[in-house]
C-alpha cells in the first residue's frame, strides 16, 4: 500500500505487510448515504473509505504482529502479519 504523510513535504511511503494470515476491514456503507434518503448511495459512493487516522502496532506472539488501523470515515482495518515493511519512495 502507498500512502502519502499528511504534513506537506513529509513524504510517500510504501508498506508492506509480511505473511498476513488474518484481514478484517469493518466498512459501514452508510457513510456514503443521506440520512434522508437511506436507500440510495451519494455522490456516486465517492466519499469511499477517507484517510488514515490512527493506527497501532501490537505484538500478537513471537512470530505475529497486529496492525490495527482507523480511518477518518471510522472504518477499522486490523492486519494479522509476521513483519511489517516500511520505506519512503518519495520526498
Amino acid at each position: 500500500m502507498v500512502i502519502e504523510q499528511y504534513e506537506e513535504g513529509a513524504g510517500i511511503y510504501e508498506i508492506q505487510w509480511l505473511n498476513v494470515r488474518k484481514f478484517l476491514m469493518d466498512f459501514d456503507i452508510k457513510g456514503n448515504v443521506d440520512g434522508n434518503k437511506p436507500n440510495e448511495i451519494v455522490l456516486g459512493g465517492t466519499k469511499g473509505l477517507d484517510d488514515w487516522g490512527y493506527d497501532e502496532i501490537l505484538p500478537l506472539s513471537k512470530r505475529k504482529l497486529q496492525h490495527e488501523i482507523l480511518l477518518f470515515s471510522q472504518t477499522k482495518i486490523l492486519i494479522h502479519c509476521s513483519d511489517i515493511k516500511i520505506r519512503k519512495i518519495k520526498t
